[in-house]
């Protein structure tokens, strides 16, 4: 009849009185004069010596386990560092596809600003108008 117990102390499987819990597997219960067995691992009691060797026989199996499911957790996480390397690529990507693009905005908006400002010097040049004028005078005056 195992019991679980904390790290500090441990359950006699006999009378169920709390001890102290040494380092040792063997125990000796002062209260009802018996011996028992606590497994180190997991602070399990037991009254036999195989039934903790048995009992500690599951832990070397999930131990075994560790490594495999640390390697399949591994190569998961490697897989997804390598999806999210691609889509950062994939993003600077886009970003010197995006530079380029204002960069060229910027250089379409100069031209246009000069052009614009071309055609203010035309609009608000006092000499052409002047000159626009005095041909509208000669062209009506000479019929």
């Amino acid at each position: 009849m195992p019991n679980r117990s904390n790290a500090v102390s441990t359950r006699c499987p006999f009378c169920g009185r709390e001890l102290e819990r040494g380092l040792r597997s063997k125990h000796f219960c002062g209260n009802c004069g018996r011996t028992f067995y606590a497994c180190s691992a997991c602070g399990e009691t037991f009254a036999t010596p195989q039934a903790l060797a048995s009992h500690t026989r599951t832990h070397r199996r999930s131990r075994r386990g560790e490594p495999e499911e640390l390697r399949t957790r591994l190569e998961a996480l490697e897989k997804r560092v390598a999806e999210l390397e691609g889509r950062l690529g994939a993003l600077a990507a886009l970003e010197r596809r995006l530079e380029a693009l204002e960069e060229r905005v910027r250089a379409l908006e100069g031209r246009a600003g000069g052009r614009q400002a071309g055609l203010e010097w035309l609009t608000n040049n006092p000499w052409l108008q002047l000159i626009s004028t005095r041909e509208a005078v000669a062209q009506g005056g000479g019929e």
